[in-house]
């Protein structure tokens, strides 16, 4: 085989591969613009009022503040609107996980006199708006969110017991925190901070943003890291 031939095999080589690829994601796009739109739709159901919300083993639900104590749900068109099943007992509203057989629906608590939130194992809740004073939240094996909505303007203050547990913060302005974690992560790199205390005990991890004054304590198992901080005592 000549040189010249050589050449002639590997460019008509590189012209098939490049060319198969090319006609993959032309398929692919068109494909996308022919798939029908997702149609969204929104309903939602009055509760009685309550100050605790406790999400029992395996439930998933973002906490919102409004006026109104309800329960809503965001579920795509022609899916049915299937609450997870819920109670509330002495001003504390209990939270299940839906059945193993039923689809997860996006699902909203909203109420105005929230205080504590309580996750149990393999439960996550999101905080979306806060219109209280102090939120106090306890977790036992469980996942805690904060990425507030444009509609958030308060500064609140957070109180947070957590064990084994995942926390993540988003661009949150708090006025005060007050942390007992233990195998416990917690990250909120955009999180402002006016005041931090606490203890990080048992291979806990803590990284935060800006600081104006800090009061921790940790054990020698334990990590954390400030990225803006103006006054620190730690023990």
């Amino acid at each position: 085989m000549t040189m010249k031939t050589s050449n002639y095999i590997s460019i008509s080589y590189l012209v098939f591969l490049f060319g198969g690829i090319f006609v993959l994601f032309i398929g692919a796009k068109i494909h996308s613009l022919n798939e029908p739109a997702v149609i969204w739709t929104w309903q939602e159901k009055a509760i009685s009022p309550f100050s605790v919300v406790v999400a029992e083993p395996g439930a998933d639900f973002s906490v919102q503040y409004d006026q109104n104590s309800k329960i809503g749900l965001s579920f795509q068109k022609g899916d049915s609107c299937i609450y997870p099943p819920v109670e509330i007992r002495h001003d504390t509203l209990f939270v299940h996980p839906y059945d193993g057989k039923v689809k997860q629906q996006s699902v909203i608590v909203f109420g105005s006199g929230i205080k504590t939130v309580q996750g149990k194992e393999n439960s996550t809740i999101e905080l979306k708006r806060f219109g209280g004073d102090t939120l106090v939240v306890k977790l036992n094996k469980a996942v805690f969110k904060h990425f507030p909505d444009n509609n958030q303007h308060n500064k609140f203050s957070l109180i947070i017991h957590a064990a084994e547990s995942n926390i993540q913060l988003g661009s949150a302005s708090i006025q005060s925190m007050e942390l007992h974690l233990s195998k416990t992560e917690m990250t909120g790199r955009g999180t402002s901070v006016s005041n931090l205390t606490g203890i990080l005990n048992d291979h806990s991890t803590l990284s935060i943003g800006h600081m104006k004054k800090i009061n921790l304590d940790t054990d020698s198992t334990s990590t954390y890291q400030f990225y803006k901080s103006t006054e620190v005592h730690l023990n």
